[in-house]
């Protein structure tokens, strides 16, 4: 299975390495999207709990002097782009040190609130969007919280390959909320894994996650 699940991720990954190396003459490029997402979540904007784009992503457009992308397409590669926003994201991080663990709170936070659903923007969505996005919340948090009493008494069946999966998501999703930012589509894996726990809870003999 090992092997198997190998193949299975590193064979597709190598592929786009390669093809990634034939355009952009760089190795290794995963995307060319890091160095934005990581600008975007740090910067005087979204690490400022004052702010309204707090412990989020903005697009690099609306941090305040910042030239705009389309000044600077007309100059740099979308590799040299990427680098180039990786760069001032790394500086604001070595220069704003000790806002970091205020941010990294926020992220939690953010990621535990209520969020706005993907159809609030239309005119029909946003009449229910606030009746949405309480039913959601109410009860993405009782599946935590069961999820976490039942796995804190050792109720929940765990078979050894489901909880090699469910730990590795749930490590996975809490690099991505305190690296990134809580937003709830980044929930989504782990939450599909911990349904079918909480409802089988019970149903066989206990087997604790190994």
């Amino acid at each position: 299975r090992l092997i198997a699940a190998a193949v299975l991720f590193y064979v597709p990954l190598g592929a786009w390495l390669v093809r990634n190396y034939a355009v952009t003459g760089a190795f290794p490029v995963v995307l060319t999207k890091a160095g934005e997402n990581i600008y975007g979540t740090y910067n005087v904007l979204t690490a400022n709990p004052r702010d309204s784009h707090f412990a989020r992503w903005i697009p690099a457009d609306i941090i305040p002097g910042q030239e705009s992308q389309l000044s600077l397409v007309a100059r740099m590669s979308e590799l040299e782009l990427s680098r180039y926003y990786e760069a001032k994201g790394r500086r604001f991080i070595a220069e704003h040190w000790k806002d970091m663990p205020v941010l990294l709170v926020g992220r939690v936070l953010y990621a535990a609130a209520p969020q706005w659903p993907p159809f609030g923007d239309t005119p029909t969505g946003a009449r229910y969007a606030t009746l949405y996005r309480t039913a959601e919340w109410i009860c993405r948090l009782a599946l935590y919280a069961t999820a976490a009493i039942l796995l804190w008494r050792g109720a929940l069946r765990l078979d050894s390959w489901y909880g090699q999966i469910l730990t590795a998501t749930l490590l996975m999703t809490a690099t991505t909320v305190l690296l990134y930012y809580g937003w709830e589509r980044f929930l989504y894996q782990l939450t599909v894994l911990w349904v079918p726990l909480v409802c089988s809870a019970g149903a066989r003999p206990r087997v604790r996650m190994p």
